[in-house]
């Protein structure tokens, strides 16, 4: 093409290009026009390569400073920053890491030195000189050209300066480490900067400039030399030069303490010291350093350049050369409006009172209060003024309402006169937040069962939605702040506490808690099966009953209510069913069908039973003693029965509660006797004797007859009357004796007869007889 392009070139140590830097050794970048490149540096913290030249803009040129990566290509999306501050010629001569990765750019703009400096990222670095930007103006036209850092990271900036007339020099400046000129570098040199308020008095220039010339100086006499002072770029009658301190300038005579040290001419701004033989070297100083400056014009820019020249005065007393001068200046900044934002005071939700302070500075101005929700403002509230074009600090305010509660304002002062328009510095205030209350529109309710849920419902009065929250989570939950709640328990307090919150916001201050509360109760089991019950006995306890089936959720199991109860029959007895979890669960009752059984009674000894006789029923026969329980009765199972023998007969024991027992049956012993046989007696005359029986019951001739048991034994015994004697037994006894023995296995009939007793027998006849009856 045919413009200049920015290029980098590296080399390898031995001289050859770099490859590997953009593949070629050579990177080329082109931003606007021709462009210029001067000044290079490396960061080496990233290997980050920095270039700083001009480039052509228009007819100008403008300040540039790009980065690029190690490896040549481009650092990022943003690689390059311009910059032209005058519309002017600009450029950048020299760059230079600092130590914490900030870049210093150092060149000039139209006529004067300028340093900027940018943070590690390319930004501007607001917190350097003005704006990021030093612009140092000195005589004449001055290009800095090098720019470096001392060890204690002060900057120096050198060039050139060329005046109007006359030939070029060099010149430094050095630089503090926050971009203001340093006042201990060269405390010889006229460098004063002041601040001049419109109509003020005078202020002094340069309070420690010095006059130095070496032959001079060595003579200790200035006598000869000249000092004049005059405006850059031509002088104004606007411009007053007077005496300060122990300098005074008066009808035309200089003196310094009281001692006349030459004379002075003062004509359309320029003031012209001739000095006499009294003027030492430290006295024409003190001429220098208290020469003050005044202007009553309205019409002033924001600042003042005043050139100085110092003549030499030589004639050739001071050598060849003749007449040598010395040039140089100072800049007198007109003050402009200053303004001090203060505090917002009377804060509330939608007002505020802004406070600050405006000094005019001697023109007539107008201020107002800027403020706004961003530093763009965009609102503003006017401010009075008096007088207008005062010279001192006035306090100011402006009330403000119309605000958002709870929001953050920028605010600031800002004032406009004739020559200039100036802002104070940003200022913030937070109006109040409103206050909201909270509505319960569906609380909790009283009682809430386990394992349930309800529905709680809440407004606020700032119409944000209100959240919600247990207060016991141990007895009920909820999710995500939902007005949902759910019983999970009814341990500890038993107490559920709703929540009712609202944070706030920007605008609104957290609404107070509100709460609600509810007695957790126990949740009923579901029964859908009761058990059945095993059989029991009369006087057995239902524990004795084993139940068995039956279901319920949660898991629980089944027993008897009353487990001790004896039933006196089978019917419904109450069954209680309780969950495994006691805590969260009443228990439920219901009932079932019990069978009770009649149970047996306890005999412990039988009875006894009297004889019978062979023929007769066992209802003859008496039962008697026999102990059993509980109480009731024995009695011959077959009263009917009539025994064959001796023998066991069944028995049967029944209690008198018939209902709740059954009856037992046992057997007892019972002796048959035989059946009673007749045993007949037939006495043959009963008027001769008399027959008994033993056992008794026959005393025949009145009872011949008589029952006796069958196979007993019955013994008869004859009894002959006087005179008369037994004779002999027969049918069932035979035999001559007395008496005779009968088994009664059968019925039997005896005969007994009787004789007349014969006492004339023979003796021996009586004898045998006697024997025989025997």
């Amino acid at each position: 093409g045919s413009n200049y392009d920015y290029a980098l070139i590296r080399y390898n140590t031995n001289g050859s290009l770099d490859t590997s830097f953009n593949g070629t050794g050579i990177r080329t970048y082109n931003l606007t026009g021709n462009d210029f490149g001067y000044g290079v540096a490396i960061r080496s913290s990233d290997g980050r390569i920095f270039l700083t030249g001009s480039s052509n803009v228009g007819v100008d040129s403008q300040l540039a400073l790009l980065n690029f990566n190690s490896d040549g290509s481009s650092g990022g999306p943003t690689f390059s920053s311009t910059y032209n501050y005058t519309g002017w010629d600009d450029s950048g001569k020299s760059v230079v890491i600092q130590s914490d990765g900030k870049i210093l750019v150092g060149g000039y703009y139209h006529n004067d030195f300028v340093v900027i400096r940018f943070a590690s990222n390319m930004s501007v670095d607001s917190g350097f000189g003005t704006s990021g930007i030093t612009q140092i103006s000195l005589v004449g036209y001055s290009y800095g050209y090098g720019l470096g850092t001392q060890s204690n990271g002060k900057i120096l900036l050198g060039g050139v300066t060329v005046p109007s007339t006359g030939s070029a020099d060099f010149a430094v400046v050095r630089l503090t480490t926050n971009g203001t000129l340093d006042p201990t570098f060269d405390t010889g040199i006229l460098n004063g900067q002041s601040s001049y308020n419109r109509g003020g008095v005078g202020i002094v220039m340069d309070a420690d400039v010095n006059l130095q010339d070496p032959e001079l100086d060595a003579a200790n006499n200035y006598n000869g030399s000249t000092l004049t002072l005059a405006r850059h770029g031509g002088a104004s009658a606007n411009d007053q030069f007077t005496g300060s301190g122990t300098l005074t300038l008066t009808g035309g005579n200089v003196s310094v303490a009281g001692t006349g040290v030459g004379t002075y001419t003062q004509s359309g701004g320029t003031l012209s010291i001739a000095f006499n033989a009294n003027a030492t070297s430290a006295l024409a100083d003190s001429v220098a350093q208290q020469i003050a400056y005044s202007n009553n014009a309205e019409a002033l820019g924001a600042s003042i350049q005043i050139d100085w020249t110092f003549n030499d005065g030589n004639t050739g007393s001071q050598g060849a050369g003749g007449a040598l001068s010395a040039t140089g200046s100072t800049t007198v900044t007109i003050a402009a409006i200053t303004l001090t934002t203060g505090s917002a005071t009377s804060i509330t939700s939608n007002s505020a009172t802004l406070g600050g302070k405006v000094n005019p500075n001697g023109l007539a101005t107008t201020a107002q209060f800027d403020y706004g929700l961003t530093t763009a403002y965009g609102s503003t509230a006017s401010v009075t003024l008096s007088p207008n074009n005062g010279t001192t600090d006035q306090i100011v305010s402006a009330a403000i309402s119309g605000l958002s509660p709870g929001t953050t304002y920028h605010y600031r002062l800002s004032a406009t006169n004739s020559q200039s328009s100036s802002t104070g510095n940003d200022a913030q205030f937070q109006t109040l937040k409103l206050d909201q209350t909270i509505t319960v529109t569906t609380p909790a309710p009283a009682t809430a069962v386990y394992n349930t849920q309800f529905t709680v419902a809440a407004t606020a009065s700032s119409g944000l939605t209100v959240t919600y929250s247990s207060g016991i989570p141990l007895v009920c939950t909820n999710v995500n702040s939902g007005a949902t709640f759910t019983m999970v328990s009814v341990s500890g307090s038993g107490t559920c506490i709703v929540q009712y919150d609202q944070a706030g916001n920007p605008n609104y201050n957290a609404a107070p808690r509100v709460t609600n509360s509810t007695t957790a109760q126990k949740a009923n089991p579901n029964v859908t099966a009761w058990p059945t019950a095993s059989t029991i006995t009369y006087g057995q306890t239902l524990a004795s009953s084993t139940l068995s089936g039956g279901a319920g959720t949660p898991a629980g199991g089944f027993a008897f209510t009353t487990p001790t109860a004896k039933p006196n029959a089978t019917g419904l007895q109450p069954v209680t069913y309780t969950p495994t979890d006691t805590v969260n669960y009443n228990s439920a009752s219901g009932t079932i069908n019990v069978t009770v059984n009649k149970a047996n009674p306890s005999v412990t000894t039988w009875p006894t039973a009297s004889a019978i006789t062979y023929g007769q029923t066992l209802a003859s026969s008496t039962l008697s003693g026999g102990v059993a329980t509980p109480a009731g009765g024995f009695a011959f199972t077959t009263p009917s029965t009539k025994p064959n023998a001796t023998g066991l007969q069944p028995v049967t024991y029944t209690p008198t509660d018939t209902v709740n027992y059954n009856p037992t049956n046992g057997t007892v012993s019972v002796t048959v006797n035989k059946a009673s046989q007749t045993l007949t007696v037939i006495n043959a005359n009963v008027k001769f004797g008399t027959v008994t029986s033993n056992p008794g019951g026959i005393v025949c001739g009145t009872t011949c007859s008589a029952n006796f048991p069958g196979d007993s034994t019955v013994i008869l015994t004859a009894i002959p009357v006087n005179g008369y004697e037994f004779s002999i037994w027969g049918g069932a006894c035979s035999g001559y004796g007395y008496s005779c023995t009968v088994t009664m296995s059968k019925a039997q009939t005896v005969t007994a007869k009787f004789a007349v007793f014969k006492i004339h027998q023979p003796a021996w006849k009586r004898v045998i007889k006697s024997i025989l009856h025997k």
